[in-house]
């Protein structure tokens, strides 16, 4: 058997349903580990162990429905598959992850400026709004007064509304 028929026979329905099967059962339990590793080191290798499982179920189910193109050559290819494969795998996590890191400083400091914007229009409008409430609140305490006459009560009550 040739190389192109090894794809052909990868690309059977049987086939690759199992394979896709068994991995997704396997990423079932990896990705929730994943997401709640910190570490880039422990994000590769979990990465890495998905890739690899993923190489090892095409031989297992290669093994169990074609056994007779299990030779050196072919084996010999597998290995260099996942070799290349989790070398890919390796890199991508890596970029990744690196470029995680360096955009949670510049959100941080994003949300800090709003913050900081934020606090200075609250303090530039709080003046604004304290004063007139504190000559209101002295008018309505004036109106307390029981010797106060009608006509300074009246002006009271027009000059705080």
């Amino acid at each position: 058997m040739k190389l192109i028929d090894l794809r052909i026979i990868l690309n059977d329905g049987k086939a690759s349903l199992y394979d896709w099967l068994l991995l997704l059962i396997s990423l079932w339990y990896i990705i929730p580990k994943f997401n709640n590793v910190v570490k880039i080191n422990k994000r590769v290798h979990l990465a890495i162990l998905a890739s690899l499982l993923g190489v090892f179920y095409m031989m297992v189910v290669i093994f169990l429905f074609f056994p007779e193109i299990m030779d050196m050559r072919y084996m010999a290819f597998l290995i260099i598959f996942s070799i290349a494969q989790s070398t890919g795998v390796i890199l991508f996590v890596s970029f990744i992850e690196k470029a995680r890191r360096e955009i949670s400083p510049n959100i941080q400091v994003r949300k800090l400026e709003k913050l900081k914007t934020v606090s200075e229009i609250a303090a530039s409008i709080s003046p604004k709004i304290r004063n007139p409430l504190t000559v209101t609140k002295g008018l309505i305490q004036l109106l307390r007064d029981l010797d106060l006459t009608e006509e300074k009560k009246n002006f009271y009550i027009s000059f705080s509304l």
